[in-house]
């Protein structure tokens, strides 16, 4: 990036990055794709925590949790090639909803996100929880803290370590 592209190697310095900062398309292509992790990461984060309350409050539908993992490990290739068939030109689905607008191809991406790492978020939260002590969730109840103040309270701030973990990987 310090040299010019010609035969003869030049020295440009910052000139490249000066050329690029001053690109009014990679400052739209930054906001798109800080714009893009903030709400997959987020969704998938809410989805997978609540998904995960559910299956560890209804302790018989855990083994669902490996249907959940299939698709992380399916190859990226194979799933390119499987969301391909599903959202191609000549796909039914394209050929049913017609999507041609921006806001379409920015859905079809976070679902494709989502459905790819949300059963990796419900695992992590899911150890997670089963790593809460219970007798600390009973105290709080006994203390009077409603469901939504034992998650807020206890639950939450003793899953921050899985949280960020979390937002790690999903980066």
């Amino acid at each position: 990036s310090f040299l010019s592209n010609s035969d003869e190697l030049e020295f440009v310095g910052f000139e490249n990055y000066q050329a690029l900062f001053s690109d009014g398309f990679y400052w739209l292509s930054l906001k798109n794709t800080l714009l893009y992790l903030l709400i997959a990461i987020g969704i998938t984060l809410i989805f997978g925590l609540l998904i995960a309350h559910v299956l560890f409050s209804l302790r018989f539908l855990q083994p669902l949790t490996v249907l959940l993992l299939i698709p992380f490990f399916l190859p990226s290739s194979s799933l390119s090639v499987l969301w391909r068939a599903m959202m191609g030109n000549n796909s039914w689905l394209v050929q049913l909803l017609h999507p041609s607008d921006e806001i379409w191809k920015f859905l079809s991406l976070f679902l494709l996100f989502l459905w790819k790492n949300v059963g990796v978020v419900i695992s992590l939260m899911l150890v997670g929880l089963h790593g809460i002590d219970p007798s600390i969730l009973y105290a709080g109840g006994l203390d009077g803290a409603s469901r939504w103040q034992l998650l807020w309270k206890i639950e939450l701030p003793l899953l921050r370590h899985v949280i960020t973990f979390s937002i790690i990987y999903l980066l």
